[in-house]
This record gives C-alpha cells, structure tokens and sequence, in this order.
C-alpha cells in the first residue's frame, strides 16, 4: 500500500513537472517566434539551407550588364553624370544580338543630362520595343499627412515602361522577402515577367508573401558594361534570347553612405555581397519558374506548439543520458526536416527555433529539479542584465533612476568615432583567438582615454568606439574634452605600437558638436543608452573620410566654435555628404599648441593652396600643394586635394563653389 502510493505521489510529481516543462518550451518557442529576440534565429532558419547546400547554381535565361567601377573609368564616365547616348549603343547592340528584353535597375531622375543623348537613348529604346526603366516611389509627410509620390525618368524616357526598382531589405540588408510592388504600380522584375507574356494577376498580392530562391551565390552571368559596348562581338552569343538587366554595381564612396549592396546566405561565409540588380534578376527568375519559397505562419506557430509539447512532455519522462539523446536525435531531425521541405518543396519556417531553442530548453527542464527552475530563470535574468551594464554605467544608474525610463531627450554633446584602419585585412590575417586578444589589448589602450577625460562610451561596435561627452552628465568644456581624449588616443596608441610587434593599429578619429536625442533606448527589462540623430552620423561619416584624407582625427567646425584657440589645427575643405543637405567645413585635429612653431610653415603654405583651390586656379593650387610635400612628405590632404586638381584641369567642374561632393569618390 506504502508502495503504492510513492508510486503515485511519483507519477503526479512527473506530470507535473512534464507540464510545466511543456508549458514552458512552447511559451519559449512562441516568443522567439513572436518577438524580436528570435529575428536572428527566423532570419538563419531561411538563410543555412542555401549556404550549407547551394554552393553553385546558374540561371540561363537571365544575364546582368553591371556599370562597375571599370566601365566607368574605360568610359570615361561618372555615376553623376553618365551620358544615356551610351544607354542607347548598348540597346542598339541588345536588339543587334537578339536579347529578348532589356531592363534598366536605373532611376533616370536627374534633369541635368543632355536632352540629345535621352532622345537617343528614347529613340533606340522604342526601336528595340522591348525596354523597361526603373522607377522610385518615395513616401513624404506634408501638413501631417503621408503623401506617396512615384518618380520616372524625366523625358522623353518617361513615355517607356517601367516598374518599380525598391527592394524589401531586412534590418541587415539581405534581401529575402519578393517585393511585388503597390496596387497600382508592379515592381521591375514584375513588370518584366508581363512583358514577357507571363502573367502575375494572381501572384504578389498584398496578403500573399513570397520569398526569394536563391540559386546560388551569383547565379548569373556578368557582363561588364563597358566590354559589351567597346567589344561586343564577344558578347554576342552570351546575350542572345536572355534578358538582360543593366544596373550599378560599384562600392559606397565613403562611411555612412547607403549603398546598393545587399547581403545574401552566403555573406557570413565570404564576406561578399550582390548588388540590386542582381536582386531584381533573381525575382524574375522565381517568378518566371514559379519556385519562390512560401511560409505559413500559422504552420509554423503548429508546428512550435507540437515540437513544444512533445519535447516538454516526453524527456523528463528518460533519465539524464536518454533525454540527451532523445534531444540531439529529435535536434537532427527537425534539421533535416526543415532544410528537406526549404530546398525539395520551396517552403520554410523557422526551423532553429526548435533545434536551438526549444530542445535545450526542454533538456534544460528534464535534468533539472523544477523547484529550480524558478530560481535558474531569476539568476540568469541577473546575468544577462550584468551582460549590458558596465559598473560605470550602473553606478550612474544607481544614481539617476530616471536613466532607466524608456526614452529621450534633445541634448548638445560632442561626438567621437573610431575604428581601425584595415581592420578587416588584420582580420583575415590573425587567428581568432590571437585577434580577441589584439582586441582586448587595444581597447585596454584606448577606452581610458575616453574615461581619463570624463566621457562616456556609448558603444563598442566590433573595432569601433562610439563615445559622447555631455551626456548623461552636464560637462560645459565637453568639446575640449574630446579634443584631449583624441590626442590621448594618438599617444596611447604609439606606446601601444611600440610594444604590439603584430600589427600598427593606426586609428582613425572623426568628431562633431550637435544636438542629438540621449536617452534609454528599449524598456525596463532591456535599456540601452544611447545617442541617435544627424549630429551622431555626420561624426561617423567624418571617421571614414580620414581614409581619403590621409589624416587620423578630424572634427567639424562646430565643434571647433567651442574650442577656437587651445588647439593647433588647419581647415581642410568643405565637403558635401550625401544625405546631408548643408556644406560642412572639416578641420583636422594636429596638436596641442606646443606644435604651433613648428607646424606654421607647412600650415600658411596649405592655407594658401586651398585659397587658390577655391578660386577654381587649380594649376597654381597643384604647385602649392606640392611645395608643400617637399616640406612635409606624404601629407594626405595636400595629396587629396592635387589629385582633385590634376583632375579638375582635365576635366573643370561645371559649376565650381569650392566644395568636395563625396559622391566623387
């Protein structure tokens, strides 16, 4: 009887358990579904079948002409000022060769081109017939309402076809959902596949979600622009009842620039990324074989309820070494069950939520007393929140509870940005485990530069430092002292260099003064204190244009307003960046005042140059400047800037105020 009833205290006590455990895996399941902490997770789900298992793949029917770098420079032709004459030659050899369709991924926006060379290109277009242009649809906000406007090609190109050119990136830019267009208006892949005869009424639609099949990691055949309309015997054959997609494909000119580059499943693996055209030609290429890859949510939300309960139920039924079995088997098995049905049956749901998720936590459940679980789940609820906080930052939070509120306010701070000179060849150089410690090393040298000086580190993105100054905390000399913390860097780093016999870690700086929202980005349970705004991408953006300069700290005159005479230092241009819409004058940062004297020479003479330099007397300019790397060789800026007149004497700018438009670079 005694027996009897342990057996049965027993066997509640296992249920029990069993329930609370398969309550549990699907409740865990279903948030990583639902919430953004599983995006990675769905996102992998879609990605690791096409890496782990297409390594190749061709499309034959579609080939891409692309306007690389190259064709550019053979042609003698810039993004900004393309001539479409040239668009109209290579039509004519299109239709010669006998392509079926050409489609432009090109918003032919810009009114300033030669009406001539448009109406050759019109009147070669319309001769071929089969000719589609890309297109923009651009949603503004006007007296508080949203108001959609399509752009087309100015005329005459507006009388031909087009479709629109966006493409539905994900927050990491990889393009996988099919962007099908608006109710009114298809996009350009779908436009082409209709102009084809094949007809997509039923497809694409608002409820509908398609998702791209990517063959491989560039299934299609690349032309380079210029080879094709300099030599295109050779490309006779190879274009022949293909259609043919011509698009940029050339790299962002400067950091912080939006670039036409997507990644795909095989970016982690390679580091290589396709370019929109090449996305536009992969969507026609599902819709013309009707092999684009569907999801069902609620499939999916079955199948995490079942995965959840079954596991929740039956492993806490097995002894420790079973369970584990049971879960690395019933792991295996959903694995090939999700890769089977994405690659054969053009269907995939988040399959790593369960393999990575929802088996562990099961496991986790079946080994683990459930009086437990309650306090595992409190400790590492503590340990991820001490994952996030630094002891600087919690101290302060101690302090200003306020800081823990979702939230935040406009505040003028002075901004620094840093990375690492080729970093990413340093990278593919060093051994994981040696560049974690270079790593550890370097931010050793660097992070208290910013701490000596009172600032705070909002961020350490991979070789980055994002650092604020003014924030949390009032500081009125906050511009001076990221001032200091740049030139601290620059003596850190040398005594660094001197005892690190790898790698010269020589770093760039870029710093700015503006107003920019500080505050706790997220909730009460996940914060992040932050700076966002135009000010924090303008500091960024000057850290990447010391690549062209050839210098290592620059600063805007914003912040220079605020520190006018405590530093040495020499303006460097106005320069204009895309997406700014103001002319921002650039100084770089030389010293502290002790370097006066001796700096006064090389720094007039650099004043003078870029005085005649501004004047549009770029002869007289390229003489200074090279007087001046007689006085101080290899000096970036003077190199910058005879380049820039070497080519302005070849080729004068058409309306010339002075500035630099980093869209020329």
């Amino acid at each position: 009887m005694k027996s009897h009833r342990n057996r049965l205290r027993n066997y509640f006590k296992l249920s029990r358990r069993s329930i609370i455990a398969s309550v549990l895996t699907c409740l865990v399941g279903l948030a990583f579904v639902f919430l953004p902490l599983g995006r990675s997770l769905r996102q992998y789900s879609y990605d690791l079948p096409f890496m782990l298992f297409r390594s190749s793949g061709t499309v034959s029917n579609i080939a891409i002409v692309q306007m690389d770098d190259r064709s550019f420079q053979d042609l003698e032709q810039s993004p900004a000022s393309f001539d479409r004459a040239l668009h109209g030659h290579l039509v004519d050899h299109l239709q010669q060769f006998g392509a079926r369709l050409a489609a432009f991924d090109i918003l032919f926006l810009d009114k300033s081109g030669a009406p001539e060379s448009d109406a050759a290109f019109y009147r070669a277009s319309t001769n071929f017939g089969n000719v589609i242009l890309g297109a923009g649809l651009f949603s503004r906000k006007q007296n508080g309402v949203t108001e959609t406007k399509l752009e087309r090609a100015v005329p005459p190109l507006e009388a031909l076809p087009f479709g629109l050119a966006s493409i539905a990136a994900d927050a990491d830019r990889e393009a996988r959902r099919i962007y099908s267009g608006t109710e009114r208006f298809r996009s350009l892949p779908f436009k082409v596949a209709e102009m084809l005869g094949v007809s997509t009424t039923n497809i694409g639609g608002p409820n509908q979600e398609m998702w791209l099949n990517y063959y491989g990691p560039h299934p299609f055949l690349k032309i380079p622009y210029a080879e094709l309309l300099l030599a295109p015997e050779k490309w006779s054959n190879a274009v022949a009842g293909k259609v043919i997609f011509i698009g940029r494909a050339t790299e962002a000119g400067y950091a912080g620039e939006e670039k036409e580059q997507f990644r795909s499943p095989w970016t982690p693996l390679d580091n290589d990324f396709v370019y929109g055209v090449e996305v536009h030609a992969l969507t026609l290429a599902n819709v013309l074989n009707g092999d684009w890859l569907k999801r069902s949510p609620a499939a999916e939300i079955v199948i995490i309820v079942l995965v959840g309960l079954g596991l929740g139920f039956f492993l806490p039924q097995f002894g420790p070494l079973v369970s584990i079995l049971v879960a690395f088997g019933t792991a295996f098995l959903i694995f090939g069950t999700g890769c089977a049905t994405h690659l054969q049956f053009n269907w995939w749901f988040a399959w790593l939520i369960p393999v990575a998720i929802q088996v562990p936590v099961a496991l986790g459940c079946s080994i683990t007393a459930s009086t437990l679980q309650a306090y595992v789940e409190v400790k590492n609820l503590e340990h991820s929140l001490s994952l996030h906080l630094s002891p600087e930052r919690a101290r302060q939070l101690a302090k200003r509870r306020e800081l823990l509120e979702p939230g935040a306010h406009p505040q003028v701070i002075s901004i620094l940005f840093s990375d690492i000179q080729s970093f990413s060849t340093i990278c593919d150089r060093t051994r994981l485990g040696e560049l974690m410690q270079l790593l550890n090393q370097y931010f050793e040298a660097v992070l208290p530069c910013v701490k000596d000086t009172n600032g705070t580190v909002i961020k350490l993105i991979g070789d980055a430092v994002f650092a604020v100054w003014n924030a949390p905390e009032p500081q009125p000399n906050h511009a001076e002292l990221a001032c200091r913390a740049a030139l601290l860097l620059r003596e850190r780093l040398i005594e660094f260099e001197a005892e690190n016999e790898s790698f010269r870690l020589k770093t760039r700086v870029g710093m700015h003064t503006g107003e920019a929202s500080v505050g706790n980005i997220g909730s009460r349970e996940r914060f992040d204190y932050t700076a966002v705004g135009p000010a924090i991408n303008l500091a960024a953006r000057l850290e990447g244009l010391n690549k062209y300069l050839g210098t290592d700290i620059l600063l805007t005159d914003d912040l220079l307003e605020h520190v006018p005479k405590l530093f040495v230092t020499r303006p460097v241009g106005h320069f204009r960046f895309k997406g700014l819409d103001r002319v921002v004058k650039i100084h770089e940062l030389i010293g502290n005042l002790d370097v006066a004297e001796s700096s006064k020479p090389w720094r007039e003479k650099f004043r003078e140059g870029m005085r005649k330099f501004c004047d549009g007397e770029f002869s007289a300019a390229q003489v200074t400047f090279e007087e001046i790397l007689a006085m101080k060789a290899s000096d970036g800026p003077s190199i910058f800037y005879r380049d820039f007149c070497i080519k302005y004497q070849k080729h004068p700018p058409s309306e010339w105020l002075g500035e630099i438009k980093m869209d020329e670079k």
